[in-house]
């Protein structure tokens, strides 16, 4: 049976803090070690309301775009 990191996320704020932290951390990993770190913004896509409150439902958890590649490398998940 899979052992999920965050089974809560979704209905805990805290957890979902931390999922957000995780993938922010592993985008970090895969782009220095790619030399690319310089070249994306993350995050990209808006993820709270006009209020400022988070949407906190998961689309999306994470994203990020390079502008020299145009939209056809965006990253959202």
């Amino acid at each position: 049976m899979a052992e999920h990191l965050f089974p809560h996320f979704l209905s805990d704020a805290l957890e979902y803090r931390e999922a957000e932290k995780l993938w922010r951390h592993r985008w970090l990993q895969v782009v220095q070690q790619a030399e690319q770190a310089g070249c994306w913004q993350a995050p990209w896509l808006n993820t709270t309301f006009a209020d400022g409150t988070p949407f906190q439902d998961g689309n999306p958890m994470f994203s990020a775009i390079c502008p020299e590649r145009q939209l056809d490398n965006s990253v959202s998940v």
